[in-house]
């Protein structure tokens, strides 16, 4: 998928929300959408164009597996992916963003015993 990320959205209630280029309907209020925005900002505006009771916005690090969805959804997907081996491009932590090696536990003194 060329410079976008794909997202699985959950949608409660269905809003039948528009098939617009970069979001595919798979059935019962879930959505697969295409977006070079970030997860915040794509959550944000379904949320202002939807104004759903429940909603999910979650990245996927690989095309997702699934049958008996909406007809033309995995035909949608592979166009999206011509490389059928390919990953969907989820970005990891920006260089330098502070991310290091894990913290070390905090020293501990030993129990008291009891007599």
């Amino acid at each position: 998928m060329e410079g976008g990320i794909l997202y699985l959205v959950f949608v409660e209630p269905d809003a039948g929300l528009d098939p617009a280029p970069g979001l595919r309907p798979l059935g019962g209020g879930l959505y697969l959408a295409a977006s070079a925005h970030s997860r915040s900002q794509l959550y944000h505006a379904l949320k202002r164009k939807a104004r759903p009771a429940r909603l999910l916005v979650a990245p996927l690090a690989d095309a997702p597996k699934f049958m008996g969805m909406a007809p033309g959804a995995l035909a949608w997907l592979r166009k999206l992916q011509p490389d059928p081996g390919a990953a969907a491009q989820v970005p990891g932590p920006p260089a330098g963003a502070g991310f290091s090696a894990p913290a070390k536990p905090a020293a501990r003194k030993p129990a008291r015993r009891r007599r």
